[in-house]
């Protein structure tokens, strides 16, 4: 891996880490799907300057629309699980079961890229697997019929979906679309599909006001995770998809460290521990 990709692949690690913590706090202010739209229509905005030569091209090529629309779809399907499990869950909890997407986009980037691993990284994964088992459970519960943490089963969702989109982001960039478009088009996909259900479901008067009443965190929430997707999107551009994911799934470091000191969550001894087996595993992978 060259040293660009590299740098690209830390710095959305670390942006992507205090997105989620920000994001976290834009949901319980606005609501999900109303954080998804916002973000959207920041991206769209800042990056339109870019890709403004290229958005018509898109639709004369069949080539480039339809898997630009199918991540769209994906990356707002994806946003909100991700988003209602953090409002229902404790984000400690919640980032590091997320941390599933990174075996499944590795499996994607073996079957689809020809990417190889060595067995010494296949243990790692399964070093990382236990882990969100661990840090996701509460053993206190275990006989109960609810013992998993809130939020759970909606991040093994998110995850699953996560790892889709990650996959659709190198299938484009590496077909020779602009990342700036890559991360532009599916950004007004999700805006255009989201937009009507916030009308009928509570009108836009609403939505403007608390994105007029919270300006500043929607704007720094909305720029740091398009910065954080334009740079896995050029990461991968000419890297591995299943290394860059391995160093950017670091991310979630960032925002359980953020989660356990300034929103004061509680989390036991084991839970801990397996985020932090888990968080390790994830990191020492790219290095192994």
């Amino acid at each position: 891996m060259d040293k660009i990709s590299l740098l690209f692949a830390f710095s959305a690690m670390l942006f992507w880490g205090i997105g989620d913590f920000l994001i976290q706090k834009t949901v319980k202010k606005i609501g999900d799907l109303e954080t998804t739209v916002a973000i959207g229509i920041i991206g769209m905005i800042g990056l339109f300057p870019f890709v403004k030569k290229d958005i018509a091209s898109v639709f004369t090529s069949t080539h480039s629309l339809t898997p630009l629309f199918v991540s769209g779809i994906l990356i707002l399907l994806a946003t909100l699980a991700l988003l209602e499990s953090m409002k229902r869950g404790k984000l400690s909890v919640v980032e590091v079961v997320v941390t599933l997407e990174l075996p499944m986009t590795i499996m994607l980037g073996l079957n689809f890229f020809g990417e190889r691993l060595m067995l010494g990284q296949w243990v790692i994964i399964g070093f990382l697997l236990f882990g969100i088992f661990l840090s996701s459970t509460d053993f206190s519960k275990i006989k109960r019929k609810h013992f998993l943490e809130k939020g759970v089963l909606l991040a093994v969702i998110a995850a699953i979906i996560s790892a889709s989109v990650n996959f659709m982001m190198a299938f484009n960039v590496k077909n020779e679309i602009s990342p700036f478009l890559v991360i532009w088009f599916p950004w007004a996909v999700c805006v255009f599909v989201s937009i009507p259900f916030i009308y009928f479901r509570e009108g836009l008067g609403l939505f403007l006001s608390n994105m007029k009443k919270f300006k500043l965190l929607v704007l720094i929430t909305g720029l740091i995770d398009t910065f954080a997707w334009l740079f896995f999107s050029f990461a991968v551009q000419k890297s591995e998809l299943s290394l860059i994911a391995t160093i950017t799934e670091s991310y979630v470091a960032v925002a359980v460290f953020l989660g356990l000191v300034f929103n004061k969550e509680k989390i036991t001894k084991y839970q801990a521990g397996g985020a932090i087996l888990s968080l390790c595993s994830s990191f020492a992978i790219g290095f192994f």
